[in-house]
């Protein structure tokens, strides 16, 4: 778990939500205060394959 001041989160909003997005938590403080939680509201997102990878088929023939 992340905790920031409030100047921090919003200049790094962006940021903060792609960690939340991956499964992070962070805490917004105000005077050392926790004013907030942020979570991601779904499960975390799973990487897509490169498309370098070679796809595995279960093709016979």
């Amino acid at each position: 778990m992340y905790t920031l001041t409030l100047a921090q989160t919003k200049a790094q909003l962006g940021r903060l939500v792609a960690m939340v997005e991956a499964g992070q938590e962070a805490t917004p403080t105000k005077r050392s205060q926790a004013v907030a939680r942020l979570v991601c509201s779904a499960p975390p997102r799973q990487q897509m394959p490169s498309v370098a990878e070679p796809a595995t088929s279960n093709q016979t023939g």
